[in-house]
């Protein structure tokens, strides 16, 4: 029997486990011979996460608090104690829309073998006023613009790495990176795509997530994560970081 792995990974997010991990069990995968596994990697938590992990029989790693935090680390480690041949990445304030997202999801890495990975589609929860996240549904997730079909793409283009599903085997090849401080579902995806895989869009797999956050955090962060996309296609990203990070005293606590 074959295993899909779901990744959460989360700190001091209790109250959206307490909807994500319910809406987890209720998946089904899209063969009958496939089993769901979940594994949070927990990084600190304060608020009674953990409890909230193990009442729900999921499988808690539990990670020392990082300062900086890099999201790269988090996945790996909740990767490398999978055991499933799908591994699929959900943010800890993502909650799956409907009981069919995690089937919809895999299929397109299941059916085709050049396919590296596939993203779903972010719903805004209900109330959001970040104009950021507005305008980004409009452009990237708005079904209207983009159908409700899986499209696929050979080169390059961003990801939605809150909900991500990838190979075991590739990400075994070249984890996600644990230099950069962000984008590193996109600097995975390029490595891919390079190399003559695909990822695909799957509009159908929507998880309920967005950022409420002021306007000024808001725009640093699009800007900083496009800032970085660049770097990561002319491949000076990794360079650069390695640099930042050889000096960053917060990388190497007394």
């Amino acid at each position: 029997m074959s295993t899909i792995s779901v990744v959460v990974i989360t700190r001091n997010q209790r109250r959206f486990l307490e909807r994500s991990l319910p809406a987890l069990s209720r998946q089904r995968p899209p063969r009958a011979d496939e089993q769901v596994e979940v594994v949070v990697v927990d990084s600190g938590s304060t608020d009674g996460a953990q409890d909230v992990v193990r009442s729900h029989g999921a499988r808690l790693i539990e990670l020392a608090p990082r300062a900086p935090f890099r999201y790269g680390a988090a996945y790996n480690a909740g990767c490398a104690a999978a055991s499933g041949e799908v591994l699929v990445r959900l943010s800890g304030d993502a909650v799956p829309a409907g009981d069919g997202w995690l089937s919809e999801l895999v299929r397109p890495l299941i059916v085709d073998p050049s396919v590296a990975a596939t993203w779903g589609r972010q719903v805004l929860p209900r109330g959001l006023r970040n104009p950021l996240e507005l305008l980004a549904d409009r452009l990237y997730f708005d079904p209207r613009r983009h159908g409700r079909d899986p499209r696929r793409f050979d080169r390059p283009h961003s990801v939605f790495g809150a909900s991500m599903a990838v190979r075991r085997d590739l990400w075994e090849a070249h984890p996600f990176s644990e230099t950069l401080p962000q984008a590193e579902d996109y600097e995975w995806l390029c490595h891919w795509q390079r190399r003559g895989f695909a990822g695909v869009y799957v509009p159908r797999a929507a998880v309920v997530h967005g950022h409420d956050e002021p306007l000024g955090r808001a725009l640093r962060r699009a800007l900083s994560q496009s800032a970085l996309q660049g770097l990561i296609l002319i491949g000076l990203a990794d360079a650069l970081y390695t640099q930042v990070k050889a000096t960053d005293p917060r990388e190497h606590p007394a």
